[in-house]
């Protein structure tokens, strides 16, 4: 089976027909999974992602890449680990009450809250069993 990556910039300029594009076989024997590696990305600058496996598609991700290790530049990110810790991450009756007001119930709420942090990257820990 095919597995394709194609990344696109959304730079003002970007023609958004020529996004990068990496190409993988995958099997059985690599679990349908690859590990591609990425170059010559700019600094500082969103990206779009889609992967495709055969005929599955996945949604539009999108990234940012770091600032360039001579620019100073605020990063925002979020943590998180043990996201199902004692039940309470995937908890359909548990409820939280974001900072903006907003209550979030049920599921992983976790991941809507660190969407609404807008962080630039996001870092998660856990355990391997």
């Amino acid at each position: 089976t095919t597995m394709t990556l194609m990344i696109d910039d959304l730079s003002a300029t970007s023609s958004r027909s020529n996004p990068l594009t990496y190409v993988a076989n995958v099997d059985a024997s690599t679990d349908y999974t690859h590990t591609f590696v990425v170059d010559n990305l700019t600094s500082n600058k969103m990206y779009t992602y889609t992967v495709m496996c055969g005929d599955l598609k996945s949604m539009q991700g999108s990234f940012k890449t770091a600032p360039s290790p001579d620019t100073a530049a605020a990063i925002k990110f979020v943590w998180a680990a043990d996201l199902a810790g004692q039940g309470y991450g995937r908890n359909p009756d548990f409820t939280v009450t974001h900072v903006d007001g907003t209550a979030m119930k049920g599921g992983y709420i976790v991941f809507e809250t660190m969407e609404k942090l807008n962080p630039d990257f996001a870092l998660f820990q856990g355990k391997a069993n």
